[in-house]
C-alpha cells in the first residue's frame, strides 16, 4: 500500500515539475508581488486612440497595437500579427511571444504575477499593464 501511495506522489511531483519547465519555456517565469497599495477608485486615459476591429485569434497583436500607439508609435494589429513570434497552430500567442516583440520594438517588459490591489496601484502609478 505504502509503494502505491509513493508512486501516486511521485508521479504527481513529475507531473508539477514537467509543468513548471513548460510554462517557464513558453511564457517565462512571472515575478511574483502581492501587497497592498494606494489606487484611485476610477481614472481615465485621456490620450487618443483607436480601437481597431480584429477577426479570430488575434487579440494580442491589436491590444499590443493599442498600446504601442498610447506610446506614440503608429501600430496596426494585422500587420503585428504576421510579424508577432510565437504563434500556436490555433492562431493564439504565447506570451513570451508578445514580451519578444515588444523587445524587438526596444520596450522592457516584465511578466508578474499580482494580486488585484497591487495591479490596481501599477495601473494608477505606472505605465500601461497588459493583461
Amino acid at each position: 500500500m505504502k509503494y502505491i501511495v509513493g508512486g501516486i506522489i511521485l508521479t504527481l511531483l513529475n507531473w508539477f515539475i514537467i509543468t513548471m519547465v513548460i510554462d517557464w519555456r513558453l511564457m517565462t517565469l512571472p515575478i511574483p508581488h502581492f501587497k497592498k497599495g494606494n489606487y484611485l477608485e476610477a481614472f481615465l486615459i485621456e490620450k487618443e486612440n483607436r480601437m481597431d476591429i480584429q477577426k479570430g485569434y488575434n487579440c494580442s497583436a491589436f491590444s499590443t497595437a493599442f498600446l504601442l500607439r498610447h506610446f506614440g508609435i503608429e501600430a496596426v494589429g494585422n500587420d503585428i500579427y504576421n510579424k508577432m513570434p510565437g504563434k500556436m497552430k490555433s492562431g493564439y500567442v504565447y506570451q513570451k511571444g508578445i514580451r519578444q516583440y515588444f523587445s524587438e520594438q526596444g520596450m522592457k517588459t516584465y511578466y508578474f504575477l499580482m494580486d488585484n490591489n497591487y495591479y490596481l496601484t501599477k495601473v494608477n502609478f505606472s505605465n500601461n499593464i497588459k493583461v
